[in-house]
């Protein structure tokens, strides 16, 4: 499977300068770490961490353009996956 926490870091650094330093400043105002600590320290908790920071829709959003951007590099992959990868499911069990 392609989907990696090196795959989303990947996604992460091909985003638009203008959202990677939206990203970057909301994440290290809340939790004091960047994009690339929380994916590397536990990418079960990105959807979480973006929801929390974020809001809910944006982290949706994340969510939806790294599916697309994995389904153009060819990346075989099932949105419920891209999900479970990025702790959808425990981030909204835990709400």
């Amino acid at each position: 499977m392609c989907l990696t926490s090196d795959s989303v870091l990947k996604f992460y650094e091909e985003l638009d300068a203008p959202l990677k330093l939206l990203i970057h400043y909301r994440l290290k105002a809340k939790f004091g770490k960047s994009f690339q600590e929380i994916v590397s320290e536990d990418p079960h908790n990105v959807y979480k961490a973006l929801s929390e920071a974020l809001g809910v829709h944006n982290a949706e959003l994340f969510l939806h353009m790294l599916y697309n951007w994995l389904i153009k590099k060819n990346c075989a992959t099932e949105l419920k996956y891209v999900e479970m990868f990025l702790g959808k499911n425990l981030a909204v069990g835990a709400s």
